[in-house]
């Protein structure tokens, strides 16, 4: 490496070009550093606080940790909107609709909720939707609840049976037994089972 102090540079200036000399071998990706989805995973609370995120949890997994930072532009451009509230929820949860009062006759004015058909996957998460809500909703604006809609489907099977036939006696020593015959017939049907959990945010 050739050095570009003089020759009459004192010993500290030799030893901190020395102790700097490597840094123009370290390769900076640009690009890359810069890219939410290929940003190198110990990098992203960096992106983040430069994207201004909000709410960061160093326990989300990494695929949330990339999509609340490629999704911060977006909410900072549209902050204050149910827009805004519907990408943190599609965050969360992948997918999901924001019910205002004008939508729902037992909300009241600037009060809303979120519905989505996604769980939650750790107590926790409850409280960080409330907080990345907060972050995204217009002032005036109250989340009352979150609805979990459920759905399963069972096949479930139902048999019939028919029994028909006659007995016949007579008193004497002679007894005549009828035939009984049996006729069975089965019967399938799927049941949709809908269930709706609902969390109150007080």
């Amino acid at each position: 490496m050739s050095s570009l102090l003089p020759d009459n540079a004192t010993a500290q200036e030799v030893a901190l070009d020395l102790a700097t000399a490597r840094i123009g071998n370290v390769d900076v990706p640009i690009r890359t550093l810069w890219d939410p989805e290929n940003c190198p995973a110990d990098i992203l609370p960096w992106l983040a606080w430069a994207f201004s995120v909000d709410k960061w949890d160093a326990t989300w997994t990494d695929a949330q940790k990339r999509a609340i930072v490629a999704g911060a532009i977006f909410v900072h451009k549209r902050k204050g909107t149910p827009a805004a509230v519907k990408e943190v929820v599609s965050t969360i949860f992948g997918g999901g609709d924001i019910v205002e009062a004008w939508q729902d006759v037992d909300l009241s004015a600037h009060e809303f909720k979120i519905v989505t058909t996604g769980t939650f996957t750790a107590d926790e998460q409850f409280a960080e939707l409330i907080d990345l809500v907060d972050g995204a909703k217009p002032v005036r604006s109250h989340l009352v609840a979150v609805q979990i809609l459920r759905a399963s489907t069972r096949r479930l099977y139902f048999g019939t049976a028919t029994l028909a036939g006659a007995f016949i006696g007579v008193r004497s020593r002679l007894s005549i037994d009828a035939d009984v015959q049996r006729v069975n017939s089965g019967i399938a049907a799927q049941i949709a089972v809908k269930t709706t959990i609902e969390m109150r945010a007080e």
